[in-house]
């Protein structure tokens, strides 16, 4: 399978599950979809912190400017507003919505197979025993700034997207 390949056949909006750090006190700190907030000047709980929006309406110049939405959906996948050859738009033509991976270390996660004995290990055989047919996933960094979740089996869903994780420190700074 092809992960790039796969990736280009999700719905952008629907088909991707994104999410990002969101440290609330009230809830505790979770993960958050990546998508705009209904009232961006004053996200709720469950939704991007009010920096990250301050973060993407602003351009490249550190202007603000009344695009951050098209940003996030950019980043999602969105091709609207992408440039083509014939069309200059405002936002860069990608080849493809899964950018270069480069110098980014490749991590898989299968079924757990470690002997650790219980005693010393209190729990660990009736982890392993539920985890014994978990999904396997590849894990990867992109330049797009996520950490992509792509399922690893040899199946028909092999290479498909399950998540992508925008970490807190690529819009914290």
């Amino acid at each position: 399978w092809e992960a790039r390949q796969r990736l280009g056949l999700k719905n952008w909006s629907t088909g991707r599950q994104i999410l990002t750090y969101r440290a609330v006190s009230a809830l505790g700190s979770r993960g958050v979809p990546f998508r705009w907030p209904a009232n961006a000047a004053a996200p709720g709980a469950s939704e991007i912190p009010l920096t990250l929006v301050a973060a993407l309406n602003r351009n490249g110049a550190g202007v603000v400017d009344t695009y951050g939405s098209l940003r996030l959906n950019y980043l999602r996948g969105d091709r609207t507003y992408e440039s083509t050859t014939a069309v200059s738009n405002l936002y860069r033509q990608r080849a493809s919505l899964l950018v270069d991976i480069v110098d980014s270390k490749v991590v898989y996660l299968g079924k757990p197979s470690a002997t650790y004995a219980d005693s010393s290990n209190p729990g660990y055989s009736v982890f392993k025993a539920a985890q014994a047919n978990r999904t396997p996933l590849v894990f990867v960094g992109a330049n797009d700034g996520m950490l992509h979740a792509f399922d690893a089996t040899d199946s028909s869903t092999g290479g498909t997207e399950v998540f992508a994780l925008v970490p807190y420190s690529v819009y914290e700074g």
